[in-house]
């Protein structure tokens, strides 16, 4: 209440006199103060309440109850925009963990490509043999034609896996 009051009810309860020989009955004074200072308190609260139902007082009881929620609102969004940023470094750190394990991959692919590549060339006849056989008449195989060819219907082919030094 915005009300600037001179006496309070309490004021008036406590309030004492000085006494004379031939004055006011005290008893009456003090029951006179009480009553003037219950009635005071009416007045006081009938004035909150009317000045509770004026458009300003409403309209400050909305702004006050609104700055609440907002205050509240805020609040949770900054909880969630740090639950975000936690889990947005968490999944910056797993994609450079998959970033690393997708390099060692490609690595490991190039390198099982490169000896894909040289078992390949081992076992394919290269040109030597072909110009071989051209110079054996009668079509007499070079020896290690004659080597795959009897490993070939034993189902077999002699590799060398570079990998782990076995055949």
């Amino acid at each position: 209440m915005d009300i600037k009051l001179k006496f309070k009810p309490k004021d008036i309860r406590t309030k004492q006199f000085s006494k004379k020989v031939f004055g006011y009955n005290p008893d009456e004074v003090d029951a006179f103060l009480i009553e003037l200072a219950n009635e005071f308190q009416n007045l006081l609260n009938k004035m909150e309440q009317i000045e509770s139902q004026t458009p300003e007082s409403k309209m400050k009881e909305l702004v006050k109850d609104t700055k609440k929620k907002i205050a509240k609102i805020v609040e949770e969004t900054k909880k969630e925009k740090r639950q975000l940023e936690e889990e947005k470094k968490r999944i910056e750190a797993e994609i450079e963990q998959l970033k690393i394990i997708q390099k060692k991959m490609a690595n490991k692919l190039k390198l099982a490509i490169i000896e894909m590549t040289k078992i390949l060339e081992e076992i394919k006849p290269d040109d030597k043999h072909k110009k071989g056989k051209e110079l054996h008449p009668g079509g007499s195989e070079s020896s290690t034609e004659r080597e795959a060819e009897r490993n070939s219907k034993g189902g077999k082919w002699k590799t060398e896996d570079k990998s782990n030094g076995t055949t």
